[in-house]
């Protein structure tokens, strides 16, 4: 069986749609899975383990980069397609099913819209593949002996960022010794480059103690 999965350019949405695609893997476990998303949201997919081929998508002007997806996918006899960005390419390939999500915005957490695409209650949680290598490297960045609490304070667009101050009270809310995560240490991620740097630093400002993580990971 061969399933083209078709997620999100973007890390947050395709972390969420591991759920998704883990409840198929488990579904069909002999399935082979091509899997397209973001060139930034690549290692999210890297480890799945039915992972055929993994297609990262590099955008382009007037959407030429649909075109190279559909060279890439066209002349394979699919068994089904599930469509997460509410493209065309879904209903341009030759496949036995289909499931396009729809488009625009709706009512609701986003993992219940992508599992009533398949008729999934309750909605599968997201998940996380590593291989021994990535433990070991996170293991090396996160000294052992206490819990972690870690933030991830960027985004794609500066007006979905939450204010600094905000991941900072929340922060020593959350490791205070009445907190959930009393003693805990707090490390903060995000992505390369200076975009993501410059989001971050607010938080690391307020939060001296934090451990930063920003472009490591």
């Amino acid at each position: 069986m061969r399933i083209i999965f078709i997620s999100s350019t973007r890390i947050g949405d395709a972390v969420l749609s591991t759920g998704l695609l883990d409840h198929l893997a488990r579904k069909h476990q002999d399935a082979r899975f091509t899997i397209v998303c973001g060139r930034v949201a690549e290692g999210v997919f890297r480890r799945m383990p039915q992972l055929e081929r993994l297609i990262a998508v590099e955008k382009r002007r007037y959407s030429l980069h649909w075109l190279e997806i559909w060279g890439a996918l066209a002349f394979t006899r699919w068994d089904l397609v599930v469509d997460l960005r509410a493209s065309a390419i879904a209903w341009l390939l030759w496949t036995r099913e289909r499931r396009v999500i729809q488009g625009g915005r709706r009512p609701g957490h986003r993992l219940t819209h992508l599992a009533t695409l398949l008729g999934v209650s309750p909605p599968p949680l997201p998940v996380i593949w590593t291989a021994p290598e990535d433990v070991a490297r996170a293991a090396s960045l996160l000294p052992a002996g206490r819990p972690w609490l870690v933030l991830g304070p960027t985004a794609n667009w500066h007006r979905k960022v939450w204010p600094a101050e905000r991941f900072a009270e929340l922060a020593l809310r959350l490791t205070a010794p009445d907190g959930a995560l009393p003693g805990a240490g707090i490390a903060i991620l995000g992505g390369p480059g200076d975009q993501e740097r410059s989001m971050a630093t607010p938080v690391l400002t307020a939060l001296p103690q934090a451990l930063d993580l920003v472009g490591k990971l």
